[in-house]
């Protein structure tokens, strides 16, 4: 068997009890390690398993379009190979928040695009992550470098350096207009604070609490992580509330 189809059947048997995944990827480290050498090859065939196995995968999409318009099938994404591949091939769905959308890999899962207006608050992605059995899963990335869904902690328990943003891009889908005013929850400016996201801690007290799943090296890009979401942002959100500053 390939290296490539190995790591195939570890991502799949490492996540088959969910009906959604939520992907974080870095694929270099794969890449250098000879797992494979034509990487579009490599996701045709990752994403045929994942359909076989009735598996709908959340592929990150962020553009940061903060004015101006934004368009559901034109507005490339400023992400890696992974996103750079959905946007060519065009298969996917696609959701509507003009900084933070997201690709479908099912397009059944209506639930999952039908977001609303705020990033990181009620009927975002991650929100709409818990009506399901999903995980984060992160290859090739290290938890340690860090994860958009603690912005949706953050936002549940009120941090006190971040607050929300509204912007008045203009947002399209084939040239229909679907509206303006989405939000972030953003981190606030202070001239002695900086208030940089920083995952180290919380990843070290996920994998102490036996929360994260793991096979390959995270230090040479090689891993596979996989965190039971519901389960997740239950430990996260009293981690904050017992050190708010836990993610900075």
């Amino acid at each position: 068997m390939s290296k490539s189809n190995i790591l195939i059947n570890q991502i799949i048997q490492m996540t088959k009890k969910n009906e959604v995944i939520y992907l974080t990827t870095d694929f270099r480290g794969f890449y250098n390690s000879g797992y494979f050498s034509d990487v579009n090859f490599f996701f045709n065939n990752l994403f045929d398993e994942l359909k076989k196995k009735q598996i709908t995968a959340v592929i990150p999409a962020y553009t940061y379009t903060y004015k101006g318009n934004f368009h559901l099938d034109k507005t490339k994404p400023q992400l890696g190979s992974l996103t750079k591949w959905s946007f060519e091939k065009k298969i996917f769905s696609r959701t509507s928040h003009p900084m933070f959308s997201v690709y479908i890999s099912n397009k059944k899962k209506s639930n999952l695009l039908n977001i609303g207006k705020s990033a990181f608050g009620k009927k975002s992605i991650f929100d709409n992550l818990l009506d399901y059995k999903s995980s984060l899963v992160h290859i090739g990335r290290p938890l340690e470098n860090g994860n958009t869904a603690i912005h949706y902690i953050e936002n549940i328990c009120g941090a006190f350096y971040r607050y929300h943003k509204v912007f008045p891009t203009k947002v399209f889908d084939n040239n229909i207009y679907l509206g303006n005013n989405y939000s972030v929850f953003v981190r606030k400016k202070d001239s002695k604070k900086q208030y940089v996201s920083n995952t180290i801690r919380i990843a070290k007290k996920l994998k102490e609490k036996n929360l994260v799943k793991e096979v390959g090296n995270y230090k040479a890009l090689t891993n596979i992580s996989v965190l039971n979401f519901s389960q997740s942002v239950d430990f996260m959100v009293d981690e904050f509330y017992k050190n708010n500053k836990i993610f900075i």
